[in-house]
């Protein structure tokens, strides 16, 4: 299991249209649109807090990702964030990260994807790092699985703790809560799939062939995986095909017409340390660069610790990563 994904990454695609619908409805027309815009992206924004764990911008340490007794070597510095310019084009990192949060329980990052978004090229390069790789939690000196950076500190120590296993300076991120979809599928009538494997979950039975899900059903049909012969990659190709036909109809004419009913969603759950009054020119300067994508995977294999399932990358693999990302931010 040399790529951990080589098909779209499970919900890569709907974060990023839930982005690109931000942006473009930026310089939509209608004062009311526009309004509720302004409204949403001052509501989302959230700054990333100043964190003593930075990494310097340079050549790769060597250091093992899960080795803790050498991780004071990569954060001794406590080197702050840079400040790329948007009004000037500069080029950017942004940690994507789609949660699974509940009432009382922050929850695990279900989604990590790092996007290196570089005007001058133009693209922006996606990285998906598997949810179950293990590597060092910054400020809790232990090695596990990268999705519980987020359970144990939220933002700040998920964007840490990734900064440090490429060490690579991450200058913004996006959260969105994967509970929320289910209320903007309900907005948008629901999703139209094709199921092919009949399961029953939750007291909610979903037959083999073409299915119409509302939210509820939607999310119950992406989340099941011990009824599924390929487990958790049969899980990541139901949430493919959902998140797919989510964005499709969102960005169809018919979904135009619930475009005011998505932005309150969106401002309900997602978060983002860009400030609104840099949308506009995101979209102005970055444009190009969103309609261009490409991919990277991190390479590595599963293992079983202690009977617990772990991605383990490839010997040399972070920094191959990490001097892909230097390169494409031009440092």
């Amino acid at each position: 299991m040399k790529k951990y994904w080589s098909k779209r990454k499970k919900w890569e695609k709907i974060l990023l249209a839930s982005f690109l619908v931000v942006l473009l409805l930026v310089v939509g027309s209608g004062s009311f649109i526009y309004y509720k815009l302004q409204h949403t992206a001052e509501a989302i924004y959230e700054p990333l807090p100043p964190s003593e764990f930075r990494v310097k911008v340079g050549n790769f340490n060597p250091t093992p990702a899960h080795d803790d007794t050498k991780e004071t070597s990569a954060t001794a510095s406590h080197v702050g964030p840079r400040v790329p310019s948007l009004k000037d084009g500069d080029p950017f990192t942004m940690l994507i990260m789609g949660v699974d949060e509940r009432d009382h329980d922050r929850g695990r990052s279900d989604t990590l994807i790092l996007a290196v978004v570089n005007p001058k090229t133009p693209a922006v390069t996606l990285i998906s790092i598997p949810r179950d790789t293990m590597t060092s939690i910054i400020g809790k000196n232990k090695e596990d699985k990268i999705n519980h950076a987020y359970a144990f500190g939220g933002v700040p120590m998920a964007v840490a703790t990734v900064e440090q296993m490429l060490q690579i300076p991450i200058d913004h991120y996006i959260k969105t809560n994967m509970q929320g979809f289910e209320e903007i599928i309900d907005v948008l009538g629901g999703v139209d799939i094709q199921n092919k494997l009949a399961f029953s979950l939750d007291g909610q039975y979903f037959e083999k062939g073409p299915l119409h899900l509302s939210g509820e059903k939607a999310l119950a049909y992406v989340r099941m995986r011990k009824a599924d012969p390929k487990g958790d990659f049969g899980r990541m190709d139901r949430q493919q095909e959902v998140l797919s036909s989510l964005s499709n109809k969102a960005l169809s004419f018919e979904g135009a017409f619930q475009w005011v009913g998505m932005i309150d969603k969106v401002s309900e759950h997602v978060k983002t340390s860009i400030p609104s009054s840099e949308w506009t020119k995101l979209m102005k300067n970055y444009n190009q660069a969103l309609s261009h994508l490409e991919r990277e995977s991190l390479n590595g294999s599963g293992i079983r610790q202690n009977g617990i399932y772990y991605y383990v990358l490839d010997s040399g693999e972070r920094e191959r990563m990490h001097d892909i990302i230097i390169k494409k931010l031009g440092l």
